[in-house]
């Protein structure tokens, strides 16, 4: 099993996006790929989590017809954290982020479909969740997970819920001592209260707290997510 990256942030490809564009495809390439890294992003230490819920992977967000991949690829490029939760990506069973698109920006997926579907003459899938990993935090490909990022198992008996991936993220220590580090971190779509696919809500939030609860007692744990409060 190849070692444990460093929590030091490595010297990530210099790839910028281009103007927005409509597919998923584009890659993020062009002058901007010459700018300076910041230096700040080489020293970092600790671990960093973002989550943003794209509502459809490829869904316009404005006026100038500019994707939400297109803002996560800036994003991703300006900030590289290490680990980008995605929710409600709306991609069918098995549907991904487009590989072209992930290696230009140095980053491996491990996602988790939805099942559910709204309904109407527009049906389309719906929720989904995953992690966008930093490459050389993941490490290489081992089985649906990586290295240095292991699946967690599936939540099970939770009323119908299927929107929740845990994963279990291994570190080597800053202190350069060769201590490993581990990290669980969670992210959740919490399916809306008319989801015709949860039995039970009570259920769920028990189930998911549970998991949550577990984790932490195994390894210092971030969960984030979208959890439909207001339902």
């Amino acid at each position: 099993t190849p070692s444990a990256p460093s929590l030091e942030t490595a010297k990530g490809k210099k790839t910028a996006p281009k103007k927005p564009r409509k597919q998923q495809k584009a890659r993020v390439t062009g002058k901007a790929s010459r700018r300076k890294e910041n230096p700040q992003q080489k020293t970092r230490k600790t671990l960093v989590v973002a989550c943003w819920n794209v509502r459809g992977w490829n869904a316009v967000t404005d006026a100038a017809e500019e994707t939400t991949v297109d803002q996560l690829a800036r994003y991703l490029y300006k900030y590289k954290p290490d680990i980008m939760a995605i929710t409600e990506t709306w991609f069918d069973i098995h549907e991904a982020p487009d590989a072209g698109w992930l290696s230009d920006l140095g980053y491996m997926w491990m996602g988790c479909n939805a099942t559910l579907r709204t309904t109407g003459h527009a049906s389309r899938p719906a929720g989904g969740v995953g992690f966008l990993c930093r490459a050389q935090l993941a490490g290489t490909k081992q089985g649906s997970g990586f290295a240095n990022v292991k699946r967690c198992k599936a939540i099970q008996n939770a009323g119908g819920h299927t929107g929740t991936l845990w994963a279990t993220v291994k570190l080597r220590a800053s202190s350069g001592d060769g201590t490993i580090q581990y990290f669980n971190v969670g992210v959740t779509y919490l399916e809306h209260h008319n989801c015709k696919l949860i039995q039970d809500r009570a259920k769920v939030w028990d189930a998911v707290e549970a998991e949550a609860t577990a984790r932490k007692m195994e390894h210092p744990a971030i969960w984030v997510g979208d959890f439909n409060g207001h339902t």
